[in-house]
């Protein structure tokens, strides 16, 4: 048994698979690129931090 789409959301084109709509598209690069600047962040905040512990002065051995 075939699965059925919503009526409205399949085009002749694609083989009866639901067509993603312009907005859902526009969603998905948003959030898409949301995650990718904050994961950057992250790792920049990270290779950093080894800088930031010297400037200030606090070593590995005082962290233990």
């Amino acid at each position: 048994m075939r699965a059925e789409a919503p009526l409205g959301l399949t085009s002749p084109d694609n083989s009866g698979r639901p067509k993603i709509e312009k907005d859902v598209w526009f969603l998905l690069f948003a959030v898409g690129t949301a995650f990718m600047a904050s994961r950057y962040d992250f790792q920049l905040s990270t290779l950093a931090l080894p800088q930031f512990q010297k400037a200030i002065g606090y070593d590995d051995q005082t962290s233990v």
